[in-house]
């Protein structure tokens, strides 16, 4: 997800995308233990957005 797609969006859906995104890589991570997983950069992937979910967010919350 690109940076410029979620800074155009607002507060709750971007909390909504976060809990998305989390509930992705939750899966993720036990596909990936269980050996069911053939991409496992998609973890890596899922964890990125979720940390430029919670910056922008960060960033809302300052400018308040």
């Amino acid at each position: 997800m690109k940076v410029k797609e979620l800074r155009g969006r607002t507060e709750a859906d971007l909390l909504a995308e976060l809990a998305k995104t989390r509930h992705e890589a939750h899966e993720g991570r036990v596909k990936l233990r269980l050996n069911q997983m053939k991409n496992v950069k998609a973890v890596s992937v899922l964890k990125r957005d979720i940390a430029r979910i919670l910056t922008i967010l960060a960033e809302m919350k300052a400018s308040k």
